[in-house]
């Protein structure tokens, strides 16, 4: 006798303790599905679960023993319902435990964000790079899709959170680094700002550092180029120097590229990407700000939504938001 064609009873029972009972309709007569009962959560390592089904005819089959394994650990775990959330905000180990095997793994990775550049008119620095697996969330504007899940295999897996660029004093900003999950996902860090000089550029990144401003002696210099489905490009060139204004343009973002500097501001760096994944939403790589050297006092870029520092009328723009892959702002005069 198989399965037959209705009420197959799958019966857990961990040792020392009581079935747990789930009744599910057959596939096939040779074929069933049926998820583990959340009164089965929560035991021990180690713990023996034995599992047999009963078909509608009284039929009982006989019982297979399974083990409990331990939990992966690793970061920050959120558990909710049935599932499980680690999340690293600094360097550490995922640890698979033997005889377990994880398939279908969602994950969101965001690099380290791009240092602003410091000078008269400083470009911000460009996020850090994105890419995430999750159906139906947010991915870079530049060309990007949706990722394949992830498996992982019993073992230990190295977790790299890259670390932001440091902004400049007269000069440019400093790349941020790259973020891995083990050697399954890289992603790059966003690009350093450019500054006032006669290769005002910004940097090449996961989004692209914004230009610095320019003037009658330096030509103007583009914004840095992002990583296609990782982030955008930085700021190009804004107005050449005139009587009171020198812009520097925004770091690029996620979500959009840099503004350009204006005459009376600095361009704003580009917005980032919205995503769910710690309990709240949250945006995650913004663009830095630039910066305008401004004899009235004219207004700062300010950063992308996503962790974007605002450009600064001092040495240093304001730092891009920890753990969020924001780049920096764009600085003012580096003495």
């Amino acid at each position: 006798t198989g399965f037959l064609s209705s009420s197959l009873v799958v019966s857990f029972t961990p040792s020392g303790g009581s079935a747990t009972n789930v009744t599910v309709t057959p596939s096939s007569d040779t074929a069933a599905t049926v998820a583990v009962p959340s009164g089965i959560y929560g035991q021990s390592s180690g713990t023996v679960i034995g599992v047999n089904v009963t078909n509608s005819d009284g039929t009982t089959s006989p019982t297979v023993n399974k083990s409990v394994v331990a939990a992966p650990t690793g970061g920050i775990i959120i558990n909710d319902g049935n599932e499980r959330t680690h999340i690293f905000k600094s360097n550490a180990n995922f640890v698979v435990s033997t005889g377990a095997s994880l398939s279908n793994v969602d994950f969101v990775a965001v690099a380290g964000g791009g240092g602003g550049g410091g000078s008269y008119r400083g470009g911000g620095g460009g996020a850090g790079g994105i890419k995430t697996s999750v159906t139906g969330q947010p991915t870079a504007s530049n060309g990007g899709s949706t990722q394949s899940k992830l498996t992982f295999n019993a073992g230990t897996y190295a977790m790299t959170v890259g670390l932001g660029g440091t902004g400049a004093l007269n000069y440019y900003g400093n790349k941020g680094s790259n973020s891995t999950i083990g050697s399954l996902v890289t992603v790059e860090g966003g690009g350093r700002g450019g500054y006032y000089t006669g290769a005002n550029q910004g940097g090449a990144g996961g989004s692209g550092g914004g230009s610095g401003g320019f003037g009658p002696t330096t030509p103007a210099g583009v914004g840095g180029a992002g990583t296609s489905g990782q982030g955008n490009n930085g700021g190009g060139p804004g107005p050449a120097y005139n009587a009171s204004s020198y812009p520097g343009s925004g770091g690029g973002g996620a979500g959009a590229a840099g503004s350009a500097g204006a005459t009376n501001a600095g361009g704003a760096g580009g917005v980032g990407l919205q995503y769910s994944i710690s309990g709240s939403a949250t945006y995650y790589a913004g663009g830095g700000g630039g910066t305008l050297q401004d004899a009235g006092g004219g207004d700062k870029g300010a950063g992308g939504n996503g962790g974007g520092g605002a450009g600064r009328d001092t040495a240093q723009g304001e730092a891009g938001t920890a753990n969020t892959g924001g780049g920096g702002g764009g600085g003012y005069y580096g003495s």
